[in-house]
């Protein structure tokens, strides 16, 4: 586990189509571009399978929009997109627009100093986004109905047949 535990992330200039889309009628390449040398992004790797490491890694990418200062920076906040199977990316631009472009009155101070002094740093959990997209064994479609004891014994054995193969 050394391998991950240990790396070293490199930061670098994200790439603007890294996340589609927009907010605001803003496309959020667009802000990746005005926000400059403050958004930037990296690949960590993560073990595919955390009780079997030697099975393989995936990336998991990362983009980061650096405090705006002028206050000394106290630490980053990771924003979870929830899921599942939610991109993330995105979180850290729009934040960082919303958060550095608020009104200083009320509570839109509060996130105006959380702009200018938390780096916010947005995900692709596994299998999402920009990182490695995984394909997973085709599952058999679930009944919904009651769950009897022999029901869920053999999803507790079919599970065990699909997670090696995810």
């Amino acid at each position: 586990m050394a391998r991950f535990t240990a790396q070293e992330l490199e930061w670098k200039a994200c790439d603007a189509t890294i996340v589609p889309g927009g907010y605001g009628g803003t496309a959020y390449a667009d802000t990746i571009k005005a926000l400059g040398e403050r958004a930037r992004c990296a690949l960590m790797r993560a073990p595919l399978d955390y009780a079997s490491p030697e099975r393989g890694e995936v990336a998991i990418a990362l983009l980061r929009v650096a405090a705006e200062g002028p206050q000394p920076r106290r630490g980053a906040i990771l924003l979870n997109p929830g899921g599942p199977g939610d991109d993330g990316l995105f979180l850290a631009l729009l934040f960082g627009r919303l958060w550095s472009d608020v009104r200083t009155d009320g509570a839109g101070a509060q996130f105006k100093e959380l702009a200018q002094t938390c780096d916010l740093v947005g995900f692709s959990p596994r299998g999402t986004g920009a990182g490695t997209r995984l394909t997973c064994a085709a599952r058999r479609p679930r009944s919904c109905s009651a769950a009897s004891a022999t029901r869920v014994a053999s999803g507790r054995r079919r599970s065990a047949c699909v997670r090696p193969t995810c």
